[in-house]
């Protein structure tokens, strides 16, 4: 675990710091009663295990590998090239499939930003396929990016203890995250336990001018934060048939339907972002249109099933219906 200094290292095992100037880096490490002249000592350096050297490679299939210990730094939107464990490099008609991707010291899967190709052009980049993978005991994300997850597919993953060290408390934090990406489906994942030092640990955080996304047959649980966080986007988006124990919704998107869940004892936070405004897009491309407000509006909530707590605390507003819900052990309507 790294430590804020020195002294902290000191007195506590298994932890390490480090100084880093213009000539060196000098770390220290209490490895407690193990001598790591004897034992096998590794620093991780690399910034990603499987990424090609420049953008826009296609149709490349990765199956069935471990891939483990990346060193990428903290992986927000806006940097040039996002890094991750494995990566496409904005590329095409990538498929992760069958793999285990742990211990990533940021993110897993980076789905994201790198310059060399059109971002306007939907036919660009993206139409990936990321399945059937064990993604676990990533600092920041298990799949994340900006861009780059635009008309992919998601499913069948199992993504869980994102931040068990509690190292980061940042606003990145998620078993998946994405910007901006368009027709994306995360479909039929098992999300679990995502845990933060301060703020953030969400399950699915849709963040930033995502369109035509559709989140369906998902269970998850064990979020410290909302399992589902749909920020700052302007539909149509489409949550469906998802199992969510606890964490409940987070939103300040609009045109957003919500049909054939089962919500159990989940709170719902529907809020106005009027500082910010995202863009949206002509319907399937990248061409932007215009920017808005984050505001939860024409939101529908149909044949969903409320346990414990339901919609009593979402805030009617312009657009919004809900009819044909069935509200158990206490839960009540909006």
């Amino acid at each position: 675990y790294e430590q804020r200094s020195l002294a902290e290292v000191r007195g506590k095992k298994h932890t390490w710091y480090c100084e880093v100037d213009e000539e060196q880096t000098v770390i220290w490490a209490n490895f407690g009663a193990a001598n790591p002249n004897r034992e096998l000592a590794e620093i991780n350096v690399r910034p990603s295990v499987f990424m090609p050297e420049r953008s826009g490679l296609s149709y490349i299939t990765v199956d069935g590998f471990h891939l483990m210990h990346s060193a990428e730094n903290w992986q927000p939107p806006g940097l040039p090239l996002q890094m991750g464990t494995i990566g496409p490099r904005m590329g095409k008609h990538w498929i992760i499939q069958n793999c285990k991707i742990t211990n990533a010291r940021c993110v897993g899967i980076i789905l994201g930003h790198a310059r060399g190709v059109d971002h306007n052009d939907i036919d660009a980049f993206g139409d990936h396929i990321i399945r059937n993978n064990i993604i676990r005991r990533c600092g920041q994300a298990g799949i994340a990016g900006q861009k780059g997850a635009t008309r992919c597919l998601v499913a069948g993953n199992l993504i869980e203890d994102t931040n068990y060290r509690r190292e980061f408390g940042g606003w990145e934090t998620a078993a998946i995250k994405f910007h901006e990406s368009v027709d994306t489906v995360i479909r039929g994942n098992l999300i679990r336990r995502a845990r933060h030092e301060t703020h953030g640990a969400f399950g699915i955080w849709m963040d930033w001018a995502n369109q035509g996304t559709r989140i369906t047959g998902n269970v998850v649980y064990h979020t410290e934060t909302a399992a589902i966080f749909l920020e700052m986007n302007h539909g149509p988006i489409l949550v469906d048939n998802n199992v969510v124990i606890g964490g409940g919704v987070r939103s300040n998107s609009e045109a957003c339907v919500f049909a054939h869940n089962l919500f159990h004892d989940c709170p719902f936070a529907m809020v106005v972002d009027l500082r910010r405004r995202s863009q949206y897009y002509k319907p399937h491309t990248r061409i932007p249109v215009g920017r808005k407000h984050g505001i939860h509006q024409d939101d529908k909530w149909y044949y969903n099933i409320f346990v414990r707590r339901g919609l009593a605390a979402v805030r009617a507003a312009p657009g919004y219906a809900a009819d044909y819900n069935l509200f158990l052990e206490g839960a009540r309507k909006s």
